[in-house]
């Protein structure tokens, strides 16, 4: 399920997203969504209600961020997710 969707990027690793949930997981790895793969695993450090702040973990990219990128509770891993 979608958690939030990246708005804004501050820097590599930091950004800023919009709600999806509720009740978003903190201090929780989420996978970062690109063209259906995950690209990327993040976390979410703090949320108001309708924004959150997070970070991506350096390393775990297989591509840049960019706004729009969808974060979801079920990770995966870059690795694992590459055409086999």
């Amino acid at each position: 399920a979608i958690v939030a969707v990246i708005e804004r990027l501050v820097g590599p690793t930091l950004f800023t997203a919009r709600l999806q949930a509720p009740d978003p997981p903190l201090l929780t790895p989420l996978g970062v969504r690109a063209a259906g793969r995950t690209v990327g695993v993040a976390m979410l450090l703090a949320a108001d209600g309708t924004h959150a702040g997070g970070f991506v973990l350096p390393g775990s990219t297989t591509r840049s961020l960019a706004a729009g990128m969808p974060l979801v509770q079920d990770v995966g891993t870059p690795a694992t997710d590459r055409v086999r």
